[in-house]
């Protein structure tokens, strides 16, 4: 597992950031990382300087891993990354200049409570930056579930899963499949760490939660059929259908929003 964070941590993000225009500062900010998954993103924070890094996974596995990495190889910034797995409202409620997502807002089930929570603890200058995919309603947006369901059929559960937006149609049986597969009471994609959040719900919590656009882009990176997905989106009803990444920067709701997508 240490070996997998170094390697993580030495490519680098700057995939990710670029899909922002750009990495924000991080020399002497106070960050927040929500879904850290192995630490990878938060260390390489901290490592550029932040005064503070926090990160918040559900997974308690995750969470030791990553904090045995920084005290085993990177003694010195122990007391300047930490790692939790502690739920968001039993943080202290301490101001970050900087909150961070990275492929996480698509599990979060409560998303609404969620950016609540973030908007209490983002400092009044402070900026969040969430990206995220596949959002759910888009082609494949069922993070493999199909495939696991039907991983026993052969070359028709290969098919199955292969189908785009075929998820949408085939919800309650993979339901279902998964109830049986793993033995536990699923009923619901949600119990399948899933929240089905599409991106006009997303826009909408993000301004219930008192916070505002600084720079919203959808359908971001190198996919061949890019261009046609956002010109699908155009249309409303098309538009969570063909939204399959998202890469916002929010702040406190004050100046004007910058949107493009």
């Amino acid at each position: 597992m240490q070996e997998s964070i170094r390697q993580s941590i030495d490519s680098g993000f700057d995939h990710f950031w670029q899909r922002f225009g750009g990495p924000p500062r991080f020399a002497d900010q106070r960050i927040l990382e929500i879904g850290c998954g192995n630490g990878a993103l938060s260390i390489s924070m901290g490592l550029k300087g932040a005064r503070q890094v926090v990160g918040i996974d559900i997974r308690e596995s995750a969470v030791r891993d990553a904090a045995n990495f920084v005290s085993t190889e990177l003694p010195a910034y122990v007391d300047r990354i930490r790692f939790s797995s502690a739920p968001i409202g039993e943080l202290e409620r301490q101001a970050f200049d900087l909150v961070v997502s990275k492929d996480a807002f698509e599990h979060i089930i409560d998303a609404p409570t969620m950016l609540r929570e973030l908007s209490y603890r983002l400092s009044p200058s402070g900026r969040m930056f969430i990206g995220f995919s596949p959002l759910y309603h888009s082609p494949y947006g069922d993070h493999d579930r199909r495939r696991t369901a039907f991983r026993d059929w052969g070359a028709a559960g290969a098919l199955l899963a292969a189908v785009p937006w075929g998820h949408l149609v085939m919800e309650p049986l993979i339901v279902r499949r998964h109830r049986k597969i793993q033995g536990r009471d699923i009923q619901t994609i949600q119990d399948l760490n899933l929240n089905a959040m599409n991106i006009d719900e997303f826009r909408r919590y993000i301004e219930e939660a008192g916070l505002m656009e600084h720079y919203f882009a959808t359908n971001q990176g190198h996919n061949p059929l890019r261009v046609l997905f956002s010109m699908f989106t155009r249309v409303p009803v098309l538009r969570r259908y063909c939204t399959y990444n998202a890469y916002c920067i929010l702040q406190h709701r004050t100046g004007q929003p910058q949107r493009s997508s």
